[in-house]
């Protein structure tokens, strides 16, 4: 589905990805009183992290993909997406960052997603550089542990979000 999107989304405005905002949440969750200093630190290494790791080229992405995103249908045993929502996040970007907010996702799942955040890093590996999904990755985790301060019905906390993320900046 994100090849399908038109060459012509490169030349829509673009929108900062998620975790090139990694500082601003850290500044969240640490205002909350949560984990701050842990929160402040997991913001920087992510901002330098990714200074550091190959982004992989500008391609048309859809900036907030994740499964609630999706639209599927049957295919034989079980399903297929077959569409996108909510493509007012459309724009240039690197296809890192649509993985990683997908695979971030599931994760925040806590063990139901497990699975199949595992699945999708593992099928990650030959589409994205391994070190960039791991930081753009933490960097989404990071974001939605500051959702969290204020959402407490999310499956995980802010504190295992920060967990989270901070495992996949150790990979």
């Amino acid at each position: 589905l994100l090849d399908a999107l038109p060459p012509a989304v490169r030349e829509l405005p673009r929108r900062q990805a998620w975790s090139d905002r990694a500082p601003d949440y850290a500044d969240a969750v640490a205002a909350s009183g949560l984990a701050g200093r842990r929160a402040l630190d997991l913001g920087r290494a992510v901002r330098e992290r990714s200074r550091r790791v190959d982004l992989g080229p500008v391609v048309p992405t859809h900036g907030d993909f994740h499964e609630g995103q999706l639209t599927v249908v049957r295919a034989g045993d079980g399903w297929r997406p077959s569409g996108l929502l909510d493509v007012d996040t459309v724009g240039p970007g690197h296809r890192v960052d649509d993985v990683a907010c997908l695979v971030a996702h599931a994760i925040a799942l806590g063990p139901a997603g497990h699975a199949t955040a595992t699945r999708w890093e593992q099928q990650a590996r030959g589409v994205v550089d391994v070190s960039a999904l791991a930081v753009r990755t933490a960097g989404v985790l990071l974001s939605l542990a500051a959702g969290a301060v204020h959402e407490p019905t999310v499956a995980m906390g802010t504190e295992a979000l920060l967990d989270a993320a901070e495992t996949r900046l150790q990979a």
